[in-house]
């Protein structure tokens, strides 16, 4: 399997390994907790989905009705979403 992650951002493949996915998930943690919603989107290609059940829940209390089955597609989407959690 293969992951897009770099130093600064997500944008190159590289084997997953153990060691590269804590790295990876360190560095979206941080981006996610520091606000940095740009460094968090870099992790993301283009064409991301993002399903959970809090999508539909959180989307309609907002009166949003995007991803009304839980799911987000494209990053302007999950960009939206994230920028609202």
């Amino acid at each position: 399997a293969s992951a897009r992650r770099s130093s600064s951002t997500c944008e190159q493949h590289v084997p997953l390994t153990p060691d590269h996915a804590r790295a990876f998930a360190n560095r979206w943690y941080a981006a996610w907790n520091a606000g940095d919603l740009d460094a968090v989107m870099a992790c993301y290609r283009d064409d991301v989905s993002h399903s959970s059940p809090f999508v539909t829940r959180f989307n309609h209390a907002l009166g949003v009705n995007e991803g009304d089955d839980g799911t987000l597609r494209g990053k302007p989407a999950v960009r939206d979403y994230f920028g609202r959690a």
